[in-house]
């Protein structure tokens, strides 16, 4: 596969290398550069930088590499003009041509001619802090371009490493090698099932609450009719009740004014004429029979009620079970998203160990069995392991460029730029008061 594209961003400011012993950082005294203190060992990836695992071969319990084994580019400096098939790889020396000189670095930093005077110090230190979150922010950007390229080069080596393996099919020595390789790639298919598998049991379950959905929304629109017409019985029993009071209160008017009319007609006389006995005896017969309209009117219309309240339950509850479902399907797939990303995250990890045990695995083939690789198969491996190497020093070169300024003279810059602003501060306090 295709290495990803990396931007090595060499600065082209490279002045002649100068003669004699190298100088120290900032142009100061002859000061070595600490492993510990460049992060020369480094390049990984942020947050999906797998953890180191038992199976890769090519490093120590401790992370560091194995001795005669040849441990992956990414944790030492391999000598690639070392013969293959030879014992281990050299340290690098002074003439190795991977090994960042100081004069790319001080170009690279710019921080310029640090001073020996207190006042000079101060835009010296300034100047300094401000290119130094420039270096940092851009060598945080070189690891993760770096980390991206190194997984391209181990990919190429994959299929370098079949070929060596192909040659020598049966082998022994062979298969001791590769034995890790084959367990990773094992425990990656393992993981990639197990993915593959929560996804079918996610899908089922979404089937089945989608299924359980659909049923419960053709209960609601068979229940929406039904209310709707026991509100038309409500509202017809009410309309009753209604017509029921109206008589009854028109039959009490009409009883009211027949009293008051035989009154009048009775005079000083003890009894009314008779028709008005007769027409108080219909009327009253009459608000009898509307008194008794009105309760059945009444006792309607609180049935009709009765049956609206129990559709509407069952309405209500119908829709409570809608709601439930659509809550047990956000959870399955929040838990199903949560199972996916942990499992892509595994495998993502698996396949960077995978990278890992093959790039292992070749160097120690070529580290004990190199005359078992033909020409080419040692020009690629010595094209993938310069490739690796210029990787490495890119990140070595802003590594050194972020802590090349004068110590001495940003400490003093820094010191003054304090006592100045103290001063300023109590000058402010005095004023105010």
């Amino acid at each position: 596969m295709a290495s990803p594209e990396f931007d090595l961003d060499v600065d082209d400011r490279r002045p002649a290398a100068p003669s004699g012993a190298r100088p120290g950082p900032g142009g100061g005294g002859g000061a070595e550069f600490a492993a510990e203190d460049i992060g020369l060992l480094d390049v990984g990836l942020e947050d999906d930088r797998p953890a180191p695992s038992s199976l890769q071969s090519s490093r120590g319990p401790s992370g560091s590499p194995v001795p005669l084994t040849g441990a992956p580019a990414s944790s030492r400096a391999a000598n690639p003009s070392a013969p293959l098939g030879s014992a281990a790889y050299s340290e690098p020396s002074a003439s190795d041509p991977f090994e960042v000189p100081f004069y790319e670095v001080e170009a690279l930093a710019t921080y310029g001619t640090p001073p020996f005077e207190w006042l000079p110090s101060v835009p010296y230190a300034v100047r300094a802090l401000r290119r130094r979150l420039q270096l940092q922010k851009r060598l945080t950007e070189v690891r993760k371009e770096s980390e991206s390229g190194r997984r391209g080069v181990q990919g190429r080596m994959v299929p370098l490493l079949e070929s060596v393996h192909e040659r020598h099919a049966g082998d022994d020595a062979m298969a001791l090698i590769l034995r890790p390789v084959h367990e990773i790639l094992a425990q990656l298919a393992s993981q990639t099932a197990a993915l593959s598998l929560a996804g079918e049991r996610h899908r089922a379950e979404v089937s089945a609450l989608e299924a359980e959905l659909a049923s419960r929304k053709i209960e609601k629109e068979q229940l929406l009719p039904e209310r709707r017409t026991a509100q038309v019985f409500v509202e017809d029993a009410t309309s009753k009740v209604a017509r029921a009071k109206s008589e009854l209160a028109r039959l009490n008017r009409d009883l009211s004014l027949a009293h008051d009319e035989a009154a009048q007609a009775a005079g000083q006389g003890e009894f009314a004429p008779p028709e008005h006995a007769r027409r108080i005896a219909d009327l009253e017969g009459q608000r009898t029979s509307a008194a008794t309209a009105l309760g059945d009117a009444e006792r309607g219309l609180a049935e009709r009620r009765v049956q609206l309240g129990q559709v509407e339950q069952r309405l209500a509850q119908t829709e409570r079970s809608i709601a439930e479902v659509h809550s047990r399907r956000k959870a399955v797939d929040m838990s199903a998203d949560a199972e996916r990303r942990q499992g892509e995250k595994a495998i993502k990890t698996a396949d960077f160990q995978r990278l890992d045990a093959c790039e292992g695995a070749l160097r120690r083939i070529v580290t004990a069995h190199g005359d078992r690789l033909g020409p080419e198969q040692q020009r690629q491996f010595a094209d993938l392991e310069k490739e690796l190497r210029l990787l490495e020093r890119e990140v070595q070169r802003y590594a050194l460029a972020v802590s090349a300024y004068n110590a001495q003279a940003f400490q003093r810059g820094l010191t003054l730029l304090g006592g100045a602003f103290a001063v300023l501060v109590v000058l402010v306090v005095l004023l105010v008061r």
